[in-house]
Order: C-alpha cells, then sequence, then structure tokens
C-alpha cells in the first residue's frame, strides 16, 4: 500500500493558535494542513474533502467544538478519523462530554510543543496503521469471496485453487469435522502440509489457552446466524514456541434448511502490526528520554489511587513533586547531552529507590513525580526521601567533571479533602515551589497555609503592581565589564 499524505483540519478561531499547531506540525511532519477560524466553513469543507486529523478548538462564537465533532461524525468519512480537543480549561470538566461527542483525544492551552507533537504524531501513526488494516482487511475478505466462489464448484478444483493462492485458507466441513489447511495456513504456523492433520482440534490447540474463547465464540455466533461472517484477533502459538498474532475470516455455507454445512475463511499473521500498535501505545504514556510514565500515565494511576483511598481510607498514599536545582546551569555548561545523562541518572536512581508499586514519573524537563503505594505515614514518605538525598551526596560524572546534584522536593499526603488528582499534584507543586523558598535542595511536606501568602508579602505584591501601572518605577541596566577582555 503506498504511503499516502498525511492531511490535518485545525479549526480554531484564534489566529495564533492556528500559527502555532500549523507552524510546529509543519516542522517535524510531512502533511497538507488546512485551517478555519469559522466552524461553519470547515464543516462545509468538509463534506467535500477527507483528512487524518481533526483538531478543534473547544470555545468558538459560531459553534462549539463539540458540536462541530458531533456533526462531523456523522459524515461516513469521518467516522474513524481521529479528533482532538483543544481546551484552556485545565479542571478538566470538558474532556468527559468532549469523548461522548467523539473526541479521541485533548491538549490544553498554552501549547506546550513536545506534548502537543507527540500527541499529533501518535493519532496520524494509529490513523496510518488503521488505514493498513482496513486496506489489508478489504483485501482478504475480496480474497475469501474469490475463493468461495471457487469453493462451490468440485472438490478436486477448489483444493487446486486453494493451494495456488498465497493466503491461509482453511475449509470446515461441519458434517465430517474434516478441516483442510491450506499450504500457507501451515506455513504461518511453521509447520508443513504433511505434519498438520485435517481435524478442527489440531486449530483449536494451537490457540493461546487464554484467547480460545474469541475463536470459538466467533465460530458459534456466525454458524447460529448472529453475525453475518467470522472477524475475531487471537494469538496462536508457533511450532517454534513463540507467539504470533492472527486474524481470522469466514462465511459459511448453508442448506436448504438454513443450517450451516461448511466453514469457508482464511487468517493472516499480524504480528509486526500489532507490536506496531503495541508500540505507539506504549510512546504515547512513556516518556521519550527516561522510559518513564508521563505525565497522562501518572495522572491515570494517581486517579486511580485516589479512588482506591476513597473506598478504603486504609489505603493512604503519598505524593512526591521533585524538581533538580540549577538544571539549566549544568545545561548551560557542559551542554544538553550532558543534561540528557544526568535525568537519565536521575530516572535509575528514583526507580531504584521505589518499590514495584510505586510509580516514578517524569512530567517535565527535570521534573519528576513519585507516587508512592500504601504509606501509612510521613515516617514512611522519610525514609524514600533520605535513601535519595543519602544517594545526591555522591557526584555524579558528566563529561570528565564530577557534578553534585541538589533536589527540591514537595511533598504531599493523601487525605479526604482531595477531590481529584489535578488538586493532589497542585498542592505537592505548592510544597515544591516552598522548598526553593527556603533555600532548595530539600523536602518539605504541605501545609494548606502554603496557599496563603503572608500579609506583607501579599501587600508588597499589590504595591509592586499599582507601582507599575502608575509609572512610579524605573528599570535600569548596569552592565559589569572585564577591564582585561572588555
Amino acid at each position: 500500500m503506498q504511503k499516502e499524505l498525511q492531511r490535518v483540519l485545525i479549526v480554531d478561531d484564534d489566529p495564533m493558535s492556528i500559527d502555532f499547531m500549523v507552524r510546529h506540525i509543519s516542522s517535524v511532519l510531512s502533511s497538507e494542513i488546512t485551517s478555519f477560524q469559522n466552524p461553519l466553513e470547515a464543516y462545509d469543507w468538509a463534506h467535500d474533502n477527507e483528512c487524518d486529523l481533526v483538531i478543534i478548538d473547544y470555545r468558538m462564537p459560531e459553534m462549539s467544538g463539540i458540536d462541530l465533532v458531533r456533526k462531523l461524525k456523522r459524515l461516513d468519512k469521518y467516522v474513524s478519523v481521529p479528533m482532538m480537543l483543544v481546551t484552556s480549561d485545565n479542571t478538566r470538566g470538558n474532556i468527559p462530554e468532549a469523548f461522548d461527542a467523539g473526541f479521541t483525544d485533548y491538549v490544553f492551552k498554552p501549547f506546550q510543543r513536545a506534548e502537543f507533537l507527540a500527541r499529533v504524531n501518535n493519532a496520524l501513526s494509529l490513523r496510518a496503521a488503521n488505514k493498513i488494516l482496513e486496506f489489508d482487511k478489504k483485501n482478504l475478505e475480496y480474497k475469501i469471496r474469490k475463493a468461495t466462489q471457487e469453493l462451490l464448484d468440485k472438490d478436486v478444483r477448489h483444493r487446486l485453487v486453494i493451494e495456488a493462492t498465497n493466503e491461509g485458507i482453511w475449509d470446515w466441513d461441519i458434517k465430517t469435522s474434516e478441516v483442510f489447511y491450506s499450504r500457507k495456513w501451515c506455513e504461518i504456523l511453521g509447520y508443513q502440509m504433511g505434519e498438520v492433520p485435517n481435524t478442527a482440534i489440531f486449530w483449536t490447540s494451537r490457540v493461546k489457552e487464554e484467547d480460545l474463547y474469541i475463536l470459538t465464540g466467533a465460530i458459534d455466533n456466525h454458524i447460529m446466524g448472529k453475525t453475518d461472517q467470522i472477524d475475531c484477533t487471537y494469538r496462536m502459538v508457533h511450532k517454534k514456541g513463540y507467539d504470533i498474532w492472527v486474524h481470522t475470516q469466514g462465511k459459511s455455507l448453508r442448506d436448504e434448511t438454513g443450517q450451516a454445512v461448511r466453514l469457508i475463511g482464511a487468517h493472516a499473521d499480524i504480528s509486526e502490526l500489532k507490536e506496531s500498535q503495541q508500540e505507539l501505545a506504549y510512546s504515547a504514556l512513556h516518556d521519550t528520554l527516561t522510559g518513564l510514565p508521563n505525565r497522562s500515565l501518572l495522572m491515570e494511576r494517581l486517579q486511580q489511587a485516589l479512588l482506591r483511598f476513597k473506598r478504603d481510607p486504609d489505603s493512604l498514599f503519598t505524593l512526591m513533586f521533585i524538581d533538580l536545582d540549577k538544571f539549566k546551569d549544568i545545561n548551560d555548561t557542559y551542554g544538553h547531552g550532558a543534561g540528557d545523562k544526568i535525568l537519565k541518572s536521575i530516572a535509575t536512581l528514583l526507580v531504584k529507590s521505589s518499590r514495584d508499586l510505586d510509580t516514578v514519573a517524569r512530567i517535565g524537563g527535570d521534573e519528576y513525580v513519585v507516587l508512592l503505594e500504601n504509606t501509612t505515614t510521613e515516617n514512611s514518605a522519610k525514609k524514600y526521601l533520605a535513601r535519595i538525598y543519602e544517594e545526591l551526596n555522591k557526584p555524579i560524572e558528566v563529561a570528565g567533571h564530577e557534578v553534585k546534584l541538589g533536589l527540591s522536593t514537595g511533598v504531599v499526603l493523601a487525605n479526604s479533602n482531595h477531590l481529584n488528582a489535578d488538586q493532589i499534584l497542585q498542592d505537592a507543586d505548592v510544597a515544591l515551589y516552598e522548598a526553593k523558598d527556603r533555600g532548595r535542595n530539600q523536602a518539605i511536606f504541605f501545609e494548606q497555609t502554603m496557599k496563603e501568602l503572608p500579609p506583607r508579602k501579599k501587600q508588597l505584591l499589590e504595591s509592586l503592581g499599582d507601582a507599575l501601572v502608575k509609572g512610579e518605577m524605573e528599570i535600569y541596566y548596569q552592565p559589569i565589564v572585564c577591564l582585561k577582555t572588555k
């Protein structure tokens, strides 16, 4: 199947947002981008054009993004096209409604370039994989129909036709329980034709035990007339012992009473496609540099931990928001390659210090989050922190130099006041900045009073704001010049 240029449709009433999306997508992907500020114009365009990804703003004056998606999903050509929501509502309050309407992903404003491009790339990659699968599926259906027509002729003739094809054709005589397997069917599992008995039990015995219900259910439902055809995907065991993914399709031949007397179909090895889909799913939930879970996977696990805690108050957990102190100085001094090495080293250290049931995630440049499950007391969290800070006393060698790192950490213990995962992460962030304000390289546990500005600081902030507005402040720049080098 020839690789096509992927097409993207962007609908956003903000021209600056459109410019950001077009510019950054074009910088890394070979794609054809069409944009509209008016959703009604975009809908008219969609009637006559197809695309592989639609990115839509949530709030627009003429029509909301959710209403536009509902209208697009009524068009046959857009039923399977991925839709991405752009929203500035980071409370996620509109996300459930968006998914119900037909959105498949979302991204927040203001845009984070890396996250935005990762989500766009994943959506387009999955779309491309699905188009290949649809193409293969239609091709397989055509070959099955062709083979079925040939099988209506004399038995000898249809055997010759099957052997002439390069597909995994099978022919099951229900009355005699005899199954004919083509040469390709046998080869897919690593066998020669003479090694495979013409029995159904050989087929089912090679199916992974936990997947057997998928195949038998698809066959039974078709024989009983509940489905138009057999269509299922499952795992089989190759002769050499490893698993392969197989996609099976088939149709029944029925007698004058409507009773199924024969099943004819084919199966194909789709292991490579499955592996590609699994890799895409993994990359969507993990950080590319360290391999740690990313923000999306972290928030999912954090929300699950909170739900468990709501059901069982003894299922306490702790969240730690960790930031490397003065990491920018390391990048500026030793280069980004050295910075990446440090980021990987910190990831290894955090994982080594945690347990299998905990989650260590990288959610930003030098920002990590650790979710400690089943931590019943503050002392449990302190023991984990002690291990980390003890390890950090040992310098890390970077570009021939020994670098000693510092970590600032904000810690939150789960409590009944937390309503969602975002709130817990926000509290940890508040504690993190408190740690930085107190001199860095230390861990601070969150307290509710941290959200309240001291009266003097609040008054100073308000006064500075007023002074800037009223022109009561002047800014001067005083250069410092080296007399030797000028």
